[in-house]
């Protein structure tokens, strides 16, 4: 059987260039469906990875691949499984506070 999944993950390690300060980590969400709580973190982190290795963040990091932990995993109930898209992309950046 098939659930779906909310699972927020946190990336490290990474360095992003922007306006002002430079982006040193970030937050993403992503809805999946998957077999297992389990199966979720890894689909999602392998998402992820694959997005900052070989995507279109892969250029803009001048850091390492970011670095992974997952900061929530949530069943998805029945009503915000047939309100919302499966999400598989979009990260919320913050930045480095020392610099």
């Amino acid at each position: 059987m098939m659930w779906k999944y909310s699972i927020v993950v946190e990336g490290t390690g990474i360095h992003v260039k922007s306006d002002e300060k430079p982006m040193i980590g970030f937050y993403a969400n992503r809805k999946l469906w998957t077999s297992s709580a389990e199966a979720a973190i890894d689909k999602a982190k392998a998402l992820i990875l694959e997005d900052w290795m070989h995507g279109g963040y892969r250029d803009a990091n001048t850091g390492s691949a970011p670095m992974l932990r997952v900061e929530s995993i949530t069943p998805v109930s029945l009503v915000w499984l047939l309100l919302t898209p499966s999400q598989k992309s979009g990260y919320v950046f913050y930045p480095d506070t020392d610099s």
